[in-house]
């Protein structure tokens, strides 16, 4: 039945040329970086855009993130070495509206975005002086996320598009693990020390806003 409701809001769409797809870059304002993680990914996102009526509108996108060894090397002799690396996948729909301005050349548009959200990340803390041995750990957070859009959409042509949007995150409610490692020089397999494993859930109160631009196509 879901499935035949999607094909069905697909035909209609596309028929009635309120159908679009989007390739969009941002800031990723979803990911939560540990306290003293200097991590801020950039994420990339695919979406279908549905349009109903004069001003109403539905995104679904599904994007990802990522930041590979970023290095902090603080004081390498005295055994103090952090490097990060992150990898995110998410998923989510924004209902909104769309308002015309200037002859549709411009449009406002706004929304509420609502998905889900997985990442793992790898740190490492600190190896020896010596170097015979290094600790680490691994994070895992699986979220619900809801954010605010808003932004413009330019008019280029009648098939192409420019967005500018300014994404921040509202309510989010998570499950967060974490796994910490040692390593030795001596010996391959990685010693477990301690597991975490928590729920959180709350507004972000210190979320940054996160600036975006991308490209539409209309169908």
């Amino acid at each position: 039945m879901t499935l035949r409701l999607l094909v069905g809001l697909f035909v209609v769409a596309g028929a009635a040329q309120a159908f679009d797809l989007s390739l969009t870059f941002m800031r990723d304002v979803l990911y939560q970086p540990e306290r003293d993680s200097a991590v801020q990914p950039a994420a990339a996102a695919v979406g279908v855009g549905f349009r109903f009526g004069s001003i109403g509108m539905v995104q679904a996108r599904v994007g990802g993130s990522g930041y590979w060894y970023l290095v902090m090397d603080e004081d390498v002799q005295g055994g103090s070495h952090a490097r990060d690396a992150l990898k995110s996948v998410w998923v989510q729909a924004i209902p909104g509206v769309r308002v015309p301005l200037f002859r549709q050349y411009l449009s406002v548009i706004g929304g509420i975005g609502l998905g889900g959200r997985s990442s793992a990340e790898r740190r490492i803390d600190n190896t020896s002086s010596s170097y015979d041995y290094q600790d680490w750990h691994e994070r895992s957070v699986w979220a619900f996320d809801q954010t605010f859009v808003l932004g413009l959409e330019f008019e280029l042509s009648s098939r192409l598009g420019l967005d500018l949007e300014a994404t921040r995150a509202g309510f989010t409610a998570g499950r967060e693990s974490r796994r910490y490692y040692r390593t030795y020089l001596d010996y391959a397999d990685p010693i477990e020390e301690t597991y975490q494993d928590f729920f959180q859930a709350g507004w972000r109160r210190t979320a940054a806003t996160g600036l975006g631009v991308g490209l539409h196509v209309k169908l």
